[in-house]
């Protein structure tokens, strides 16, 4: 059963919006990010939220609010909720700004993984995100391009199997999986 707001998420992107459009509409309702953690958690979603901004240290000399809690093997700083794992930067900017669709990155311009102040993230697709590595000089943490990801699904529909395709490509069965279904790398047709 869809939530009101997945139901809004999916008008959206079926509108041809981009996942930056979709997020700023998003953004007009905190309600809505209040209903997601309170259906996450059975305590009060007031509760959770304290718990939260509790882990965050705001005084830093960079302007960053760093996470204090779990942190992914990446860095990035780890949320449990009823059970399961949220990143905190994602769930810091759904607080500040609103909604985002499950497909759309949360990304860092200050590329400091435990970060979670709103001023410092912003919302992107996959692409938008590489791009922005790209500008800084970084070097993408990919094994994929767009051109590969294009041979991928057309090898896939062509009769590839899984295994083989995750041996030449050298990628998990997660990431060849949601690429096949349009997870990631959504952009590229």
């Amino acid at each position: 059963m869809s939530t009101d707001l997945e139901k809004e998420v999916i008008r959206l992107y079926d509108s041809g919006l981009s996942g930056t459009k979709i997020s700023q509409s998003l953004k007009k309702s905190k309600k809505k990010v209040l209903m997601i953690i309170k259906s996450l958690c059975p305590k009060s979603e007031f509760d959770t939220i304290k718990k939260f901004w509790s882990k965050v240290n705001k005084n830093t000399d960079n302007g960053c609010w760093e996470w204090s809690g779990c942190k992914d093997r990446k860095g990035y700083g780890e949320f449990r909720i009823f059970g399961d794992n949220y990143q905190a930067h994602r769930i810091a900017y759904m607080l500040a700004n609103g909604g985002i669709p499950s497909n759309i990155s949360v990304c860092h311009k200050c590329d400091n993984p435990k970060c979670c102040n709103p001023d410092h993230l912003f919302a992107g697709t996959n692409r938008d995100n590489m791009i922005d590595l790209l500008l800084k000089g970084k070097k993408p943490d990919t094994k994929l391009n767009p051109q590969s990801v294009k041979s991928i699904r057309e090898a896939f529909k062509n009769g590839v199997s899984r295994a083989e395709l995750r041996q030449k490509y050298n990628i998990s069965a997660t990431c060849l999986n949601s690429l096949l279904r349009g997870e990631k790398w959504a952009y590229v047709k």
